[in-house]
């Protein structure tokens, strides 16, 4: 219980904390050109919050397989069955990435700017054919 609230109250006051930052970030993706070194800046900040929730609530993971970035484009599926599939994944993937997510996590205030920044795409389940079509 006490690890819970420790984890709650930790993903809250981050939050705050990195929605702050996230002007700071834009401002300095604009004075570098590589969309790589760009997405990698972002990732560096997912992956320093996911490290601390899975630290706070005293997960542990264990990495098998190829942890080296790869060259070409990859796509990871998860079955996201857990609450901490998202910071784990974050936490332990080798390069930048971005996620498909539900329309409606687009509602979370400080979620939805830095889904932006990592480039993840919103599907309408209600609707699929229209979430395929371009803004």
């Amino acid at each position: 219980m006490l690890r819970t609230a420790k984890t709650i109250g930790y993903i809250i006051g981050y939050a705050a904390l990195v929605s702050s930052q996230l002007k700071k970030v834009k401002i300095r993706k604009t004075q570098i050109d590589d969309v790589r070194i760009q997405d990698e800046m972002v990732y560096l900040y997912a992956r320093r919050w996911a490290s601390r929730i899975l630290d706070s609530a005293g997960v542990k993971t264990h990495v098998t397989g190829n942890t080296e970035p790869f060259d070409e484009p990859v796509l990871y599926i998860s079955n996201h069955e857990g609450n901490f599939d998202i910071p784990v994944l974050i936490n332990n993937l080798p390069q930048p990435f971005g996620f498909i997510s539900k329309k409606e996590v687009e509602k979370i205030p400080f979620l939805k700017p830095w889904m932006e920044e990592m480039n993840c795409i919103y599907l309408d389940r209600s609707n699929r054919r229209a979430s395929l079509q371009n803004d």
